[in-house]
């Protein structure tokens, strides 16, 4: 546009823009996105007046931004960013903003950049806030207790498998009342528990004897205690769906189908399948609307997890990237910790909430219905 400005007389262009997120590779020549240089042709403007006086004498760049030690939850700071709050942004809805970005890591991210102007990366500091974890205990149970509570229970199920050495989770989701709960079983290879320990820096055997872990023989992970441990469960409830990471689990999950009987397959009214037992492909699509109903409930206290300490350690590990439309994944960021409990999760809510409407028929007879 600006190259096609010659004919005009007076020419005027205006940008606008709120900030953006940190483009992996920006500081490289070559690689910055027209944002970046944008941003860089303003900054130098107002920073440099002999650059001001020369190349920028025909660009005028104006900043409306929180400083950096600014809290981001003051109000006063606000205007600074917003110079029009109160007339065309309401003040009551950036105090709607504010208080889901003091729940939420990730909205957190969302609420500094496109309502603060505050560059952030793809990668927000946390997913969840454990505050808001912790208040969704409800009764601190034991591992025993917790599944004894599934007994008769519909239950839907996540499976990451984990590769030779590292921890590998199941996470079980039934209903109660408007509480979605959940529970855990977690394996690690025992020979190399105490190298776990001190590579994940987290209390591996101190988590075993209080059993919120089990150990499998050997130094790698054992997929036949994995499978026998979740069958003997399975026969305890109504198993609704168990749903697995393909990279790592197939077989396991096959095993557990076969035993267990999960073999039905139900229609969506768009023609497409649900299985009671399916891989699902760690992408953005199948996991953003599962971390979010996660994220959801966390949020308005209708998650209960009964103080699984393995669990916590997960969530606090995990870390959002943000994909395309806002979707989301979890990664470790840079974390040493583990996050497959959280993966796990996400599993389970990804089979539930994607568990076809079923009518009074065979399936409904048996248990299979949406919750």
């Amino acid at each position: 546009m600006d190259s096609g400005l010659g004919a005009r007389r007076q020419p005027l262009m205006f940008q606008i823009s709120t900030e953006g997120e940190e483009i992996p590779g920006s500081n490289i020549e070559g690689r910055k996105s027209i944002f970046d240089e944008q941003m860089a042709m303003v900054k130098s403007i107002l920073e440099d007046a002999t650059f001001a006086d020369s190349t920028g004498a025909d660009y005028f760049g104006v900043i409306y931004t929180i400083d950096d030690d600014d809290d981001p939850m003051d109000e006063a700071a606000w205007f600074k960013a917003n110079p029009n709050l109160g007339v065309s942004k309401s003040i009551e809805y950036m105090r709607g903003q504010a208080m889901k970005a003091s729940q939420s890591p990730g909205k957190l991210r969302d609420f500094m950049m496109k309502q603060l102007d505050k560059r952030r990366g793809k990668s927000a500091d946390g997913w969840l806030s454990l505050e808001k974890w912790d208040a969704c205990t409800g009764v601190r149970l034991s591992q025993s207790e917790i599944l004894a509570r599934v007994a008769g229970k519909r239950v839907f199920l996540g499976f990451d498998a984990s590769r030779s050495q590292d921890l590998a989770a199941v996470a079980v989701l039934w209903f109660e009342g408007e509480n979605a709960c959940v529970a855990w079983l977690f394996f690690t290879p025992g020979d190399t528990l105490a190298e776990r320990e001190r590579a994940d820096r987290a209390p591996y055997a101190e988590w075993v004897k209080a059993g919120w872990m089990t150990v499998t023989e050997g130094n790698i992970t054992d997929y036949r205690r994995i499978e026998a441990d979740t069958i003997a469960l399975l026969r305890t409830a109504n198993a609704q769906a168990f749903w697995y990471d393909p990279s790592h689990g197939h077989e396991c999950a096959l095993e557990i189908r076969d035993e267990v009987g999960m073999t039905d397959t139900l229609k969506r009214e768009d023609g497409s399948e649900w299985h009671q037992v399916s891989a699902l492909a760690q992408t953005w699509g199948n996991f953003s609307r599962p971390y979010r109903e996660i994220e959801r409930r966390v949020i308005g206290g209708t998650l209960q997890h009964f103080g699984n300490p393995v669990a916590r350690w997960n969530v606090q590990n995990a870390v959002p990237h943000i994909g395309p439309s806002e979707n989301i994944m979890l990664h470790k960021g840079r974390s040493r910790g583990r996050i497959d409990g959280a993966v796990a999760l996400g599993m389970g809510f990804a089979a539930q909430l994607t568990m076809p409407v079923i009518e009074e028929n065979a399936y409904s007879k048996r248990g299979i219905v949406t919750l």
